[in-house]
């Protein structure tokens, strides 16, 4: 959807004719470039239209803005809605997940509750567990939607305003915004980064998860799961990449660690260092190296995240419901054994009273 919203929106910000403008890929200037000065931003434009083989088009756009700083914010507007608009669709499409699979759990099987139980209790049990999860259901489902547009709207203006203002006027936290605009960038302008991806991740991904629960265990293992995959994803990742690269390029002479400014880092510094991309790579060694890496690292991940989390969360679960429907066996044959005793009078209990209660129970 990315290169249809860049056209759309540089389009209505007059900074392309058409749609077919070869001068939308101008969003491929880094917002880095963009948050200095008009100076700055203009020799980016120049220098990325030449690298791109667009100097006609990018010259044509800075024609275009005579006044420089007003191309500036034309711009920085620009890469806002884009943000703002990817981060509604995304974050919309996200959340809209877990339950659009609750629902189609609940039409394939007939029955209410988390799935996860459905063998290792009845549907009493799992019905009683949800009970909480359907009467709230409704509002439940409107915060998390809720959670996941109300950032959409928000965050994207918080950057550009961060981005356009100097830095004696910025706070601590929109000051680090506009040092780190760059990490905002969308790779070859259509591919969220990392840091985009997270911020949509924790403000509409899990909350959604966490809110679609449908009982206390599906929540707990949620809860877990989740940061763990969350972790993985934006860490793991690139800490396994850095551990087994970096042992490469010492033990088999290869070179497929990016060292520039990790000369003199610390352990943990290093435990984030960058492999180079695989077309910077040239020899052939290690290319062949760093293409195992990949695809060792993509298997350990599975096999961590795909296989053993699962089972030992499964195997939690599988004991707190079994301890639960041992402790509502033992309440019911204390409740029958009460029920059934004799009374003072030497008279039994009524079947009709008996039956009502152990139906409250």
């Amino acid at each position: 959807m990315l290169p249809q919203i860049n056209k759309l929106v540089l389009k209505n910000a007059g900074v392309i004719k058409n749609f077919k403008d070869k001068g939308v890929e101008i969003v491929r200037v880094s917002k880095g470039d963009l948050s200095e000065n008009a100076a700055k931003m203009e020799k980016a434009i120049r220098k990325r239209g030449k690298e791109l083989g667009l100097e006609r088009e990018f010259n044509e756009i800075l024609k275009k803005f005579p006044d420089k700083e007003k191309l500036r914010e034309t711009l920085i507007n620009a890469h806002k809605n884009i943000f703002k608009l990817d981060f509604l669709t995304t974050s919309v499409a996200i959340t809209s997940l877990p339950w659009l699979v609750n629902l189609y759990t609940e039409l394939t099987t007939g029955r209410k509750g988390y799935s996860g139980e459905f063998e290792m209790a009845d549907e009493a049990y799992t019905d009683k567990q949800a009970k909480g999860h359907e009467e709230n259901k409704d509002k439940k489902l409107l915060l998390s939607f809720g959670l996941a547009i109300a950032p959409a709207l928000i965050i994207p203006g918080y950057v550009a305003r961060a981005m356009k203002q100097g830095s004696e006027q910025l706070g601590r936290l929109s000051g680090w915004i506009k040092k780190n605009a760059k990490n905002f960038d969308y790779k070859d302008g259509k591919f969220m980064s990392l840091l985009t991806y997270a911020v949509m991740w924790h403000t509409g991904d899990l909350p959604s998860y966490l809110l679609a629960a449908r009982d206390k265990h599906e929540l707990k293992y949620n809860a877990v799961a989740f940061p763990v995959l969350g972790a993985f994803f934006f860490a793991g990742d690139r800490i396994l990449n850095s551990v087994f690269g970096r042992f490469l390029d010492k033990h088999k002479g290869t070179s497929i660690m990016n060292t520039k400014g990790y000369e003199k880092a610390g352990f943990w510094k290093k435990l984030f260092m960058p492999m180079k991309s695989l077309k910077d790579i040239t020899s052939a060694k290690s290319l062949k190296y760093a293409q195992g890496m990949y695809w060792g690292n993509m298997a350990l991940t599975a096999l961590l995240i795909g296989t053993i989390m699962p089972r030992i969360l499964n195997r939690v679960l599988k004991k707190n419901v079994e301890a639960e429907l041992e402790q509502e066996n033992t309440t019911r044959k204390e409740v029958l054994r009460d029920l059934f005793s004799v009374k003072s009078d030497n008279s039994y209990i009524d079947m009709e009273e008996a039956l009502r209660v152990i139906h409250q129970q």
